[in-house]
């Protein structure tokens, strides 16, 4: 009984973090690339093979490319096994130990308040997506890292890290990034103060690192992939995730406090603090604030570097821990009832998984009219859509999916034809041959003036091609 006394005493705050996160950061909603890592996942369960070639489209089909592929295999598994809502649940947990994990084992009141813009920033990559392992990943990687795991000795925990990130998720990349930047950044503050350190062991453990990103069924593939997605022609202004944070309100007005907390940090404590952290700090808030996809790296730096560094002047602290008690009784009341509230509506709005499909704006009715009428065959779909028809109705091959934003056809990119017809700029419609259409209601019709609609609803709209 001692025993859990002092665990609740001692943890009381990391658990109402956990429960907090848990209910936040945990989301019902099906990500439009979920239906193609089902898929894929899917298709090995069932063969014992693994996928390396398009089997999807019909814009490019054979098409050789890498995935993630242990997560594709993970996620379908648990999807299975278990449904949607039990693997949301599970994603949700995962996410909530994510964040306890960088907390110090000691935090006060004050350090508590500013761990709430860290998790309101994981809100953008929450729902079952490969970011929430990645969450959990890098969390391991700044405890490694503050541990000064970096030593010759620890090149092959390094090797395998990289290898089991490089098969979860493409984050591995900015992983490696940041991974080598601090080896630089280590070498030269050690340098500087006349410590020991050597230049060598920096490089192998940054080559090992690198090499063990090759440990896959893909191996140079999946860099390929990577880099054509990267570098793609409308991956930086087409996809939403891969736009600045600057953006996107009121997730620009967050980050931009918590940069400006930790600034407040580094600035109270100049002389005390690892400048080494600092400069990490400032690389990845850059970072995160060009590509919105990379701001789970910022929230879970700024929540570990935070909590370990906000500290006020004595006469403030004075004043703001005699209004601990009421912050602890209106946060126990938030965790307790509002937001598990929110969470259990979220439920009951779904009921069932079709529902939740329907309330997230996926044509059901759309795609089971045009099976039964047999309109398979050279489809031009909404982008947004084609990984999920992937999982929900493999018998109709998709013109793009969420895998092809750096994929090319014919000599230009599939993604930036699409863009040109969504925008009514036809040229690029002829060379595909298109003969059925699925989009949804907003989508312009400009390009579809040789077709005729034969299906609406309060989602989608189909078109055939006009004999």
């Amino acid at each position: 009984m001692r025993k859990i006394r002092y665990f609740f005493e001692t943890y009381k705050y990391h658990l109402l973090i956990f429960l907090l996160t848990f209910f936040i950061v945990t989301r019902f909603k099906f990500d439009p690339d979920l239906g193609w890592h089902l898929a894929i996942g899917g298709y090995f369960l069932k063969t014992g093979h693994i996928l390396g070639r398009d089997i999807f489209s019909w814009t490019l089909p054979g098409y050789r490319w890498g995935n993630y592929f242990l997560y594709d295999v993970m996620v379908s598994f648990v999807f299975t096994k278990i449904g949607f809502f039990a693997t949301a649940i599970l994603f949700g947990i995962v996410s909530a130990i994510s964040v306890v994990l960088v907390l110090p084992r000691k935090i006060s009141i004050l350090q508590l308040t500013s761990v709430f813009p860290g998790i309101l920033l994981l809100v953008a990559n929450a729902g079952v997506r490969p970011s929430n392992i990645s969450f959990l990943i890098f969390s391991v990687f700044l405890l490694a890292v503050s541990r000064e795991f970096l030593r010759f000795k620890n090149i092959w925990f390094w090797v395998i890290f990289f290898a089991i990130w490089a098969n979860l998720h493409t984050g591995f990349l900015a992983g490696l990034v940041i991974f080598g930047g601090y080896l630089g950044i280590n070498y030269l503050w050690k340098s500087a103060r006349g410590d020991k350190v050597s230049l060598f062991e920096n490089f192998c453990l940054a080559a090992g690192a690198f090499l063990g990103t090759f440990i896959s069924p893909f191996g140079f593939i999946a860099w390929k992939a990577l880099i054509l997605d990267i570098f793609g022609n409308k991956t930086w202004v087409g996809i939403a995730e891969w736009q600045s944070v600057f953006f996107y309100f009121p997730m620009n007005v967050i980050f931009a406090t918590s940069g400006g907390i930790f600034v407040f940090c580094v600035y109270t404590r100049f002389k005390k603090i690892d400048a080494r952290m600092v400069l990490l700090g400032a690389f990845i808030f850059a970072w995160s604030f060009l590509v919105v996809n990379a701001a789970f790296f910022w929230a879970l730096f700024f929540i570990y570097f935070c909590s370990r560094n906000l500290i006020f002047a004595p006469k403030w602290e004075l004043r703001l821990y005699a209004w601990h008690k009421v912050f602890i009784y209106v946060f126990s009341t938030i965790v307790i009832f509002l937001v598990p509230l929110a969470f259990i509506l979220e439920v009951l709005a779904w009921r069932s998984l079709e529902n939740g499909l329907k309330i997230d704006g996926y044509p059901i009715r759309a795609l089971q009219f045009m099976a039964k009428n047999q309109m398979t065959e050279r489809v031009f779909n909404d982008y947004s859509w084609g990984g999920f028809i992937d999982w929900y109705e493999p018998g109709i091959k998709v013109f793009i999916d969420g895998r092809m934003a750096g994929w090319r056809s014919g000599g230009s990119y599939l993604l930036s034809d699409y863009d040109q017809i969504s925008k009514g700029r036809c040229q690029s419609m002829s060379k595909y041959g298109v003969r059925n259409v699925l989009v949804s209601k907003k989508f312009s019709e400009k390009c579809f003036l040789g077709f005729r609609k034969v299906y609406s609803d309060d989602v989608a709209k189909v078109f055939v091609r006009a004999e």
